[in-house]
């Protein structure tokens, strides 16, 4: 019966995602600084929920560290708060560079209290399209163009629906008023560092 709840959880996920089809459902973390968040989107193991742990605790608002809900017309992401976790090494040897090994690792729940929760949809601010690079020492960021968003986004589309030209116009719609960057980072601490410093230095309007 292990399969049960996990099962229960993908089918409730789908109703949720047929009875909004107005909103756009991305695999990504959300954190929100101010009243600006930050989407960033990845397959599994690249740290979104880690990234997403790391800037709770440098008092962002946490949205989801697993599905964004998108409204590409308004530019706005909706909170879905699902108890956020993270990946922890408990001091056995793993090839962190291989994605299979990090995916394998034991997640723990991250603390996040109730007034730390985003309770209504806020503009976005930046898509960040994550890939973990542990053999570097330094965080890289990188414009990306439109299309290359769009297709981001497509890889990591959770969406339900038979008409992939309606999907691909409301993430052209996104990426035309939302700037996207993609960032290669060696840990999640660098990574939160780096953004938080962003959002800090360069508030949104």
């Amino acid at each position: 019966m292990d399969w049960a709840p996990r099962e229960l959880y993908h089918a409730t996920l789908k109703l949720l995602m047929l009875a909004r089809q107005d909103l756009v459902w991305i695999h990504a973390g959300v954190a929100a600084y101010g009243n600006r968040a930050h989407l960033f989107a990845g397959p599994s193991g690249q740290g979104k929920s880690t990234l997403v742990g790391a800037l709770l605790d440098r008092g962002w608002t946490y949205f989801s560290d697993e599905i964004a809900a998108i409204d590409c017309g308004a530019g706005t992401v909706h909170p879905f708060p699902l108890a956020p976790h993270r990946r922890v090494h408990d001091g056995e040897f793993v090839l962190l560079e291989a994605v299979a090994a990090v995916r394998g690792l034991r997640k723990v729940a991250v603390e996040c209290p109730p007034h730390a929760v985003g309770q209504r949809p806020l503009p976005l601010q930046r898509l960040c399209f994550l890939r973990y690079t542990p053999a570097t020492d330094t965080i890289h960021e990188a414009p990306c163009t439109p299309a290359q968003a769009v297709l981001e986004l497509l890889g990591n589309s959770l969406n339900i629906t038979s008409n992939r030209e309606r999907e691909i116009a409301f993430l052209a719609q996104l990426v035309s008023r939302v700037p996207a960057v993609q960032i290669s980072y060696p840990s999640a601490e660098v990574a939160a560092a780096t953004v938080h410093t962003g959002a800090v230095t360069h508030p949104a309007s």
